[in-house]
């Protein structure tokens, strides 16, 4: 601001005519250098407002995960929203397009399902490269057909999506939950004999040894609900940028809300009594947003994981028992029994070895080891921080 004072002062000291200076002078100080003055302190208002979002160590947004069966999910989930909402929707294929990708060398996708399996035989099951066999049921015959199955990446990418939307509205990441979200696999259809007069009515596959552990029809779900926020009709020029403003009274008051247009990348968000959107974007606009709710219901099936800690979480100390009240705030009591933890100086980093009784075995437990592991490590990364299961 004031670079640009120094510019106008030296522009009018070229005016010959005293008078002449005088009267614009008194123009620019009465209107024009004070419509900038206001400006510039109303951007740096938003950027302090910004910093002490990041700064706030009390807006963690916790993400709740869980799992819910397609065909009862509207009448049993409470608060719980599938990551994807195309998952509710069954796969539909008709014959004259499978046989086109397929004539084409584009595998066709049949459907999906959940692995309940432990890591190993995930593991074992992503590196997998021979193809299952199958039969395709028709109306009048059977025919034979070949498909190959894979990871469904686009979890781990929702996530990742989901770790630049913290940053941008200025809320803590915390390591989510998530163990369910990697046990999801997509079904392809790569080879048939089927001809083009025949119409699919079911398919059939052998899965060999991976039969007992697949789950058909359910879907990841968590507890973000997917929601439009209107802004103010008109933005407010900020610098070169603009700042939308979304009124309190659109929000719901208790609800922590994640603006998420992420197609623009210089958006920040900054709270105060509303939220204050501030981007390059220039005219008002519908904004993708997601709410965030702190409870929810979903069947029972599946326990439901969070990255939460009890109400009474604790700051760490930095103690051999500071690192036992982090340990038993991260709600583990039901799974995990502590037992001790020890210290054992190996090079440049001093390891912590966290001993723990395992008290419910199942084909997470790995997961939620290693879950609670980097979540502790992100709260003390001077140490290594290793968690064992005895």
């Amino acid at each position: 601001m004031k670079e640009f004072e120094d510019y106008i002062n030296k522009r009018l000291l070229e005016i010959e005519d005293l008078d002449k200076r005088r009267k614009l002078r008194t123009v620019l100080d009465e209107k024009f250098m004070e419509i900038c003055r206001q400006e510039n302190h109303y951007e740096k208002s938003i950027k302090e407002k910004a910093e002490q979002n990041l700064q706030s160590k009390n807006a963690a947004v916790w993400i709740l995960c869980g799992m819910a069966d397609r065909n009862t999910y509207s009448y049993i989930c409470r608060h719980m929203y599938p990551v994807f909402e195309e998952d509710l929707k069954e796969d539909i294929f008709q014959t004259e397009d499978v046989l086109e990708n397929l004539k084409n060398h584009i595998p066709v996708r049949t459907g999906s399902f959940f692995l309940e399996a432990d890591y190993k035989v995930v593991e074992r099951l992503k590196n997998r490269e021979r193809p299952f066999e199958a039969i395709i049921h028709t109306k009048n015959l059977s025919y034979h057909a070949k498909l190959k199955v894979q990871c469904d990446k686009k979890y781990s990418e929702k996530i990742n999506h989901l770790i630049q939307i913290f940053k941008q509205n200025g809320y803590e990441w915390r390591t989510p939950c998530i163990p369910y979200f990697y046990r999801m696999f997509e079904i392809f259809l790569i080879e048939t004999s089927l001809p083009w007069y025949e119409e699919i009515l079911s398919l059939e596959i052998d899965f060999e040894e991976y039969a007992k552990y697949i789950k058909k029809d359910w879907i990841p779900v968590w507890n973000l609900e997917k929601v439009n926020l209107v802004t103010d009709v008109r933005p407010k020029k900020a610098g070169e940028g603009m700042v939308h403003r979304i009124n309190p009274k659109r929000l719901k008051k208790g609800k922590q809300y994640l603006v998420a247009d992420m197609d623009l990348p210089d958006l920040r968000c900054v709270r105060d009594e509303g939220i204050h959107i501030y981007c390059s974007e220039k005219t008002p606009r519908t904004w993708s947003g997601l709410l965030v709710h702190k409870e929810g219901q979903p069947d029972e099936t599946y326990e439901m994981l969070w990255n939460r800690a009890r109400d009474t979480e604790v700051f760490p100390s930095r103690t051999l028992g500071g690192i036992r009240r982090v340990f038993l705030s991260l709600n583990t009591l039901e799974r995990f029994q502590f037992m001790d933890v020890k210290t054992e100086n190996k090079g440049e980093k001093t390891k912590v070895v966290i001993r723990v009784k395992n008290l419910k075995k199942d084909f997470i437990q790995d997961d939620i080891r290693f879950y609670i592991q980097a979540e502790m490590q992100r709260q003390y990364p001077e140490y290594e921080i290793n968690i064992k299961l005895y």
